[in-house]
């Protein structure tokens, strides 16, 4: 799921004239992405819990809580929509 957002996130800002920048931070590319879209905003708590979601499965160890299925249920279910905002019209 965070990879499949950060790729459209840097699309998106890659087809604004974005340059091009080594981060895998969600949080940090929506805010860029705001500033041609501010409607994505209300992704924002979305985008912190999927970072969180890239560090348990990056470092498995670090006693990070697991999310429930619900919640992943529910945090794809959000992806979706930001995908289909952040591709609507392009």
């Amino acid at each position: 799921m965070h990879e499949a957002i950060e790729r459209y996130l840097k699309w998106f800002l890659l087809c604004r004239g974005w340059e091009l920048k080594r981060t895998h931070d969600l949080s940090e590319l929506l805010d860029e992405a705001e500033a041609h879209s501010p409607a994505l905003g209300r992704f924002e708590d979305v985008c912190e819990r999927v970072n969180g979601y890239f560090v348990r499965e990056r470092y498995p160890h670090g006693g990070y809580s697991i999310p429930t299925l619900q919640q992943l249920q529910a945090d794809f279910a959000e992806a979706d929509q930001l995908i289909k905002l952040l591709t609507a019209g392009n």
